[in-house]
């Protein structure tokens, strides 16, 4: 019987976590905690922390695996009580009570630390968007153990491949080594910034999905890009999602990519939700992104009557005759008054 003073988990229960995980899972923290269910009524849970993943399970032997969540999911973390944490995610939300803070506080630790292995170069605040801790020596506390800890040097093209791995098991994609083998022989070899989404043309569709992903956190490429290579919608809104939180991407370009008429706008708005982005090109050339009533009335240069199209005012040019019907540069100006000069 697990008394109520103590976090700690008994070694037979221990046992059956790993039975309910598979020992292919190195467990690095594990918890008793009382998760809360509904207004005051709360459950004993067992809390364990892996590498790049947390898991919920049931503190009765045998155990059960109740449900899971990356690290990457995590859109909010919050202790402001004694014991008390809530970790929200994209789909859940967990608030739990362990039996000191000095607990919660390595949990939140320990998650942080494997955010600097996966994702070197973003601060896992960064990365955990909004982190709140009373008193606010706490965090402080914490930002100084993660900054003071030994980064190892991270693999090809800024550690791509290991986002990808975490990214595909985020999004419950399955790990192609063909990706990893591309990134970390070819492009390490022609130290290029740019990913090119045609190198991965012959994967299905969707397993260019976590490929993109991986760009809200990488450091390393500033590009991306891809010509005569239809993307399809799921594609194109994970683009979507990049454009509004990468502050490293600095040139997109989606050639002949098939996209709809409403892309322009989406892109417009994640840009809008991005005060950090670093974009500085968009080619989005051969695409179809007008409407015929819209095509009869443009002249062969044309900028959007609205210029406040985005908040950095983007004004599209149409200045490639061969193309008169696609977008073949997008400026950024603070003028668009300078455009018509």
């Amino acid at each position: 019987m697990m008394t109520e003073e103590t976090s700690d988990v008994p070694k037979e229960l221990i046992d059956s976590v790993r039975d309910a995980l598979g020992r292919k899972i190195k467990i690095a923290v594990k918890k008793r905690i009382r998760l809360e269910i509904k207004g005051d009524k709360v459950e004993n849970k067992v809390l364990v922390l892996a590498s790049c993943r947390a898991f919920l399970l049931t503190a009765r032997i045998p155990t059960k695996l109740e449900v899971s969540f990356s690290y990457l999911e995590i859109q909010s973390v919050s202790s402001c009580k004694p014991g008390q944490l809530t970790i929200d995610t994209e789909k859940y939300s967990f608030s739990m009570k362990m039996a000191t803070s000095e607990d919660v506080n390595e949990v939140v630790a320990h998650i942080g630390t494997c955010l600097r292995k996966i994702v070197p170069g973003l601060s896992p605040l960064k990365v955990m968007k909004k982190v709140t801790m009373e008193p606010a020596e706490r965090l402080t506390n914490l930002q100084a153990l993660w900054e003071s800890q030994t980064v190892t040097e991270p693999g090809p093209c800024g550690g791509f491949s290991q986002m990808y791995a975490c990214v595909c098991d985020c999004l419950g994609f399955p790990y192609r080594e063909e990706v990893q083998w591309d990134v970390d022989t070819i492009y390490l070899t022609q130290d290029t910034r740019e990913l090119n989404l045609q190198d991965f043309s012959h994967l299905d569709h969707r397993d260019l999905i976590p490929i993109v992903a991986a760009l809200e956190y990488n450091q390393w490429f500033t590009k991306l890009s891809t010509k005569d290579l239809k993307l399809s919608s799921d594609v194109c809104d994970q683009i979507l999602k990049v454009v509004s939180r990468s502050s490293r991407l600095e040139e997109l370009v989606l050639d002949n990519a098939g996209l709809r008429m409403d892309f322009a706008q989406k892109l417009a708005n994640a840009l809008s939700h991005n005060p950090s982005s670093a974009l500085q090109v968009i080619n989005l050339a051969n695409n179809p992104l007008e409407d015929r009533e819209r095509k009869k009335k443009r002249k062969r240069e044309s900028i959007l009557e609205n210029c406040n199209f985005t908040l950095r005012n983007v004004a599209f040019r149409y200045s490639n005759t061969s193309a008169p019907n696609s977008i073949t540069e997008v400026q950024f100006v603070t003028d668009c008054q300078s455009l018509l000069s």
